[in-house]
């Protein structure tokens, strides 16, 4: 109370399925609040706190957790999106249940995804605060209570550590009478030039680098273009492109900025032409969190190598929140427009076929419509489809073509100014196109007198505020 004023407050019960009678079961809950500052003009902040369905070890409790998680996240959509705050940091915490958070948040983002609708980056890009086993009892010793996190918004300044029992002893016990540890964090948000530095980098090693990135939701892409539209123009020309380098502290040892213009058509970057560099590049391969999908995979597959189309039908059954109906899930199976003939999925094709069904800051609704057939009706002229398809794979081709010339000490291309491609900052050791960053990963300031000084402007930035 002394930091925050409540804008807004969302509780719910989670709808588990049907019971015998028909009546839908309720056991667990989720609250949800937005918090202002009390001072300062930081953006609102987001709460989550839930307690997912019981016993860890029951895997047959793995389904009700995933319908209560895309319950989770279909309520945080609809309460940001009511209270404009789309674009605010969020953090989750509570008893999650769960032994493998990124399994239950795989399966979640494969269900939300093949739907084609729209969902929050929260699905995508959230990061867990590491801990030791949170609850130590004769039955388990495991991590199950978490706090997650937006990382491009919010980053860890200290976790308090968790306790370390005896070897032998188990809670609840005098000293600690709860059968959970708490887990307890300080986070400091970030500004928003550190975020829009940030963006703008992802752009631009999905682009030109070879690093595994968190896919950008639209208002991240529009952001990371203004961040290189210097001008405020409509396009990306080369002296837009040199001084956002400069200010991102990309050293290159070629013309990379050159390499990568020639790519676009007159030289020069539109909105429409970044976003689709953008999509043409980021593979199933280059996301970061693909680990989840194949998480997911393996429990739809229950371990085996590949899964026939009937028995992943069956999965989607089980775990899509009881408002499906049979129709909408056969949609779902549709959206994945497997090659014809094929009744089996491996693991890799469905990675592929998930990560191409949406992309997270696309609403697939707005351009297609599937219908039972399966046939896509374009709400379009299928001229206008056929010019943007051709646009789209030259682009992709040029594309291509550089970064076979940026192959190290093996061109391969006939791209003017064949070289190998490097990000570098100031020739600090780091991973490629992740440049070096000394006070944490993505800052870009330092800490001067308690105020935060931009290294390339040199003005002075509000400190960002903590939350504990």
């Amino acid at each position: 109370r002394s930091k925050f004023n409540m804008l807004a407050q969302q509780g719910f019960d989670f709808a588990d399925g049907n019971d015998d009678t028909g009546r839908v079961k309720r056991d667990r809950s989720c609250l949800m609040v937005l918090l202002q500052w009390r001072f300062g003009t930081a953006a609102p902040l987001v709460i989550v706190s839930t307690h997912l369905a019981k016993d860890p070890d029951d895997r047959s409790q793995t389904a009700v957790r995933v319908r209560q998680v895309t319950q989770i996240m279909e309520n945080l959509t609809e309460f940001t999106t009511e209270h404009g705050a789309g674009d605010a940091p969020v953090v989750l915490c509570g008893d999650l249940n769960a032994r493998h958070f990124g399994e239950i948040r795989g399966i979640a983002r494969t269900v939300w995804q093949v739907t084609g609708s729209q969902l929050h980056k929260f699905l995508w890009s959230a990061t867990d605060v590491p801990t030791g086993p949170t609850s130590i009892t004769n039955a388990r010793q495991c991590r199950i209570d978490a706090v997650q996190y937006l990382s491009n918004q919010m980053e860890v300044l200290e976790v308090v550590p968790v306790p370390r029992l005896p070897r032998g002893e188990v809670i609840p016990s005098l000293s600690h009478p709860s059968d959970h540890f708490p887990v307890c964090v300080k986070f400091r948000l970030k500004d928003s030039y550190q975020m829009h530095r940030e963006l703008a980098r992802a752009w631009l090693e999905c682009v030109a680098g070879r690093e595994k990135l968190h896919p950008l939701t639209r208002n991240e892409l529009r952001t990371a273009f203004e961040f290189f539209d210097r001008d405020r123009s409509d396009h990306i020309h080369r002296h837009d492109l040199e001084e956002a380098c400069l200010e991102l502290q990309c050293n290159f040892h070629f013309d990379i900025q050159q390499c990568l213009l020639d790519c676009f058509p007159d030289q020069q970057i539109s909105y429409d032409n970044f976003i689709r560099a953008y999509e043409v590049r980021l593979n199933h391969e280059r996301i970061r969190c693909i680990g989840e999908l194949e998480y997911a995979f393996q429990y739809f597959s229950g371990g085996a190598q590949a899964i026939p189309l009937e028995k992943l039908e069956e999965a989607f059954r089980e775990i899509t929140p009881i408002s499906f109906s049979d129709v909408e899930v056969k949609e779902m199976l549709m959206r994945l427009d497997l090659p014809f003939g094929q009744d089996n999925v491996d693991v890799r094709s469905f990675c592929e076929v998930v990560c191409k069904a949406s992309f997270p800051h696309r609403d697939r609704r707005k351009f297609s419509k599937v219908g039972l057939s399966g046939s896509m009706q374009p709400s379009i002229s299928d001229g206008y489809h056929q010019r943007t398809r051709a646009s789209t794979k030259e682009l992709c081709t040029r594309l291509n073509q550089m970064h076979q010339s940026f192959q190290i000490g093996s061109p391969t291309s006939s791209v003017e100014n064949s070289c190998s491609f490097k990000l570098y900052a100031n020739e600090q050791p780091g991973a490629v196109g992740q440049p070096f960053c000394p006070q944490s990963p993505g800052s870009v300031h330092d800490i001067i007198d308690g105020r935060c000084v931009s290294p390339n402007s040199r003005r002075l930035l509000p400190t960002n505020p903590t939350v504990e």
